[in-house]
């Protein structure tokens, strides 16, 4: 008789050889961001650490600007390390990550408006920049709203290279809007998630031992 494991067995199996990375917070701006040069006006008339408004900790990232449509990029570092990048550490976050999110919260005004959100990331994989991860979208007066952003950088990280232990990496925000009255937006939350699976030391073995059973199965059988 042949006997064989069931498909489920050989699933749980495999599923068993990985681990996932858990999410990592990159930044709550917990202390005050470094921000790259002081904000240019316009199109920004404000930008820093604000306690007003947070989605994690106490804090966030609060930008302030006016309508003219115009952008500039906004670099975003560590707490603690006084320079506009994220050190090595981080970079190996990064790379065992495939998503960036972050949250934006739009508090209410006494009109409507829309906002534009993008992004670029720096370091050893490149520059790659992301419009449009809100794009143009439309608020009316008297509302407020809270979208977290999403990006899917997984196919950057597939050709990036692994860590090497003095890599670097930078975060580059942008908001803007083409209403008259400008607007307001919190960023907050920023952090990695939907991490790459690595393969475990028992899963493996459980691998391993699971292939050799079915070939001496297959042998005497």
């Amino acid at each position: 008789m042949n006997r064989r494991i069931p498909r489920l067995g050989i699933a749980l199996l495999a599923a068993a050889a990985v681990s996932a990375h858990a999410d990592v917070l990159v930044t709550s701006f917990e202390t005050s961001p470094v921000i790259s040069g002081t904000p240019d006006n316009p199109p920004y008339l404000s930008v820093g650490q604000s306690s007003a408004w947070a989605s994690e900790g106490n804090n966030s990232l609060a930008i302030s600007f006016d309508g003219s449509g115009g952008w500039k990029w906004i670099y975003v570092a560590g707490d603690t390390d006084g320079n506009n990048y994220f050190p090595a550490a981080t970079y190996a976050d990064w790379y065992n990550h495939t998503r960036l999110e972050f949250d934006v919260y739009r508090p209410a005004l006494n009109y409507g408006w829309n906002l534009e959100v993008g992004a670029a990331i720096n370091g050893p994989q490149g520059w790659n920049q992301q419009a449009g991860l809100i794009g143009w979208t439309w608020q009316n007066a008297g509302d407020d709203s809270l979208t977290t952003v999403t990006w899917d950088y997984s196919a950057i990280r597939n050709s990036a290279p692994a860590p090497g232990g003095s890599d670097w990496w930078q975060l580059a925000l942008f908001a803007r809007t083409t209403t008259a009255g400008g607007g307001m937006a919190y960023i907050d939350n920023v952090r990695f998630v939907e991490a790459v699976p690595e393969p475990t030391a028992m899963g493996l073995l459980l691998l391993a031992g699971s292939a050799g059973w079915l070939g001496r199965r297959r042998r005497v059988s």
